[in-house]
């Protein structure tokens, strides 16, 4: 064996070298350094690795946090989306009810100016043929009962707060059985009174 003998470590750019001539114990001694140091170095690359590997897991979990609210974005934009469109359908349909109900009341009210308008015609209508009726009764000198319940008749439910009704009411119930003098009949009492 050679006594003198030449240990040469190289790790990570250090180099170390002993003469284990000198004593049986340097030998061991500069054993033990080069396992010490390739420790140190070991534990480095170690710590390097794991130093690595928390900024790889560091950068990943930020990415998928990042990811996640990219997603819970995009979701809240578009259920914002969906929420604006509603909101515009119902403004539209808001518009369409104002413009059916506004529809409505047109309706109703020519409906009701149509009921009134029909009503004065038959008003006008029974006036005027209880009116010929009456005045042809009269002038024969007629009983006019029949003629005044027709005009009555055709009133109800009409004109509840006629003049017409009023006049017809105040009739004497001698004129409406009997009928009233005719201009002639008149002319001659008034001759026979003279007389």
């Amino acid at each position: 064996m050679l006594r003198s003998a030449l240990f040469t470590f190289v790790h990570h750019g250090w180099s170390i070298q002993q003469d284990s001539a000198d004593t049986k114990e340097e030998p061991y001694k500069s054993l033990s350094e080069s396992y010490s140091l390739q420790d140190e170095g070991s534990q480095k690359i170690s710590r390097e690795e794991v130093k690595t590997d928390d900024v790889a897991t560091f950068s990943t979990n930020k990415e998928e946090k990042y990811e996640k609210q990219l997603k819970d974005a995009k979701a809240r934009a578009l259920m914002y989306a969906e929420e604006a469109a509603i909101l515009e359908k119902d403004e539209e349909t808001d518009m369409q009810l104002k413009k059916v109900k506004e529809l409505a009341k047109a309706e109703l009210a020519a409906a009701i100016a149509m009921e009134k308008s029909s009503q004065l015609e038959k008003i006008a209508e029974a006036d005027l043929n209880g009116t010929l009726a009456l005045e042809d009764a009269l002038s024969r000198g007629l009983p006019i009962r029949a003629e005044v319940d027709a005009l009555l008749k055709s009133l109800e439910g009409i004109d509840k707060d006629s003049l017409i009704k009023l006049a017809l009411s105040s009739l004497p119930e001698e004129i409406l059985n009997n009928g009233t003098s005719t201009q002639m009949q008149l002319n001659q009492k008034a001759s026979q009174i003279w007389c």
